[in-house]
């Protein structure tokens, strides 16, 4: 097996831990929100579940960032995980799978509807938010912080959007940053891999590359600014320069192949991009290693996320969510992500059988408005 498809396989197993820990919890406490001074702190607080974030937590973020909009004592905002393993791992996947096999459309809408109005909500913020992206950064977690206008990321950052692993696809409006950045975007979103540390400041996924060992305080001196410009002072005081990363850390996987990712993913389909990677995989790592990861996906998920990448590039960010609204609530609901949480979570043999072929979806359909009219109701 290849190294990465080792590397897939473990991001996997993280996001199969994080959903059978998800039904456990029903901590009230699982955000913590305090004010400091001027500044409104929301730290997730679902250790034991790497602070995946479920409905309750999103009802939370969502009343009360609203709440802290309308205070005039409040000026910047930070959000930030607890338990030193995870920002955030991701969403409630396991309760949208129990959805899917209940045929629970209302459940189904109820979830996305909040989760993406709450994406858009941050995003969107009149007061500046600083996300402490430290640590497992993946799917609902990256969709609730990509846009904020400052992202911190430190050595122990890993960004990962595993959904084409699982027969779903890349949600929460995280293709309207993929969709921006060309080959990189396309490489990330298709593959499910993760980047880690500086590399997630080097694609420009994060703006600031701090320190791990220097969050604590630096998150101290966060709580003491008053507006933009002292946290704009505070972030440049901590943050690591490139040339300064690159020589105290160890080669990184962007550093080895950025230039392989690069050409490989700037094909004009993704049959040719496929194509061309089987095509070097006798003379090239990177291509053998990727063209055995992007075969271990699901066809659908690649197909959904390709057109994503492609169609999402000059949209909005509502015009972004409405259309995962709507691909969510098809697909969700379509036998391969069944599958895929058959391989993930019930039988947990990491081998899903995928029934679907590049060739044979219809991604028209999947994107096109819904019968009835309805769609995503946030952010207007």
């Amino acid at each position: 097996m290849s190294r990465a498809l080792v590397t897939s396989q473990r991001r996997l197993t993280v996001l199969a831990s994080h959903l059978r820990a998800m039904s456990a919890s029903t901590d009230l406490n699982d955000v913590e929100f305090s004010k400091v001074g001027r500044v409104g702190h929301a730290k997730l607080n679902r250790p034991k579940a790497l602070n995946s974030l479920n409905i309750n937590m999103l009802s939370k973020l969502q009343s009360e960032f609203r709440r802290w909009e309308s205070d005039d004592q409040i000026s910047v905002y930070l959000i930030s995980g607890n338990g030193g393993r995870a920002f955030c791992a991701g969403g409630d996947v396991r309760m949208l799978a129990q959805a899917a096999t209940d045929k629970d459309t209302a459940a189904v809408v109820e979830f996305f509807q909040l989760e993406f109005s709450v994406d858009h909500q941050l995003a969107t913020l009149k007061k500046p938010l600083v996300a402490l992206v430290d640590n497992v950064w993946m799917g609902g977690g990256v969709g609730i912080t990509a846009h904020a206008p400052m992202r911190v990321a430190t050595e122990r950052t890993t960004f990962a959007m595993p959904e084409t692993g699982i027969g779903f696809f890349p949600d929460v409006g995280v293709t309207h940053v993929l969709s921006r950045m060309g080959s990189m975007g396309r490489f990330l979103g298709l593959t499910g891999l993760s980047l880690r540390g500086h590399d997630v400041y080097s694609v420009g996924l994060a703006t600031h590359f701090v320190r791990g060992e220097q969050m604590e305080q630096l998150t101290v001196e966060l709580e003491k600014t008053t507006n933009a410009e002292d946290i704009h002072a505070v972030l440049s005081r901590y943050h690591v320069d490139q040339a300064t990363a690159a020589s105290n850390d160890k080669p990184s996987y962007l550093t080895q192949y950025r230039d392989e990712i690069e050409s490989s993913f700037a094909g004009d389909t993704l049959q040719a991009v496929i194509a061309g990677l089987e095509e070097r995989s006798g003379s090239s790592v990177f291509a053998k290693d990727t063209a055995a990861v992007l075969k271990s996906r699901c066809p659908l998920s690649m197909a959904v996320a390709w057109e994503q990448l492609k169609r999402y590039e000059e949209l909005s960010l509502h015009e972004v969510l409405a259309s995962d609204y709507r691909l969510a609530l098809r697909v969700l609901f379509l036998s391969e992500f069944r599958e895929g949480i058959r391989a993930l979570l019930v039988d947990k043999d990491k081998n899903p059988q995928w029934a679907s072929s590049l060739d044979t979806v219809d991604v028209d359909a999947l994107f096109a408005p819904m019968a009835d009219g309805t769609g995503f109701q946030g952010g207007n």
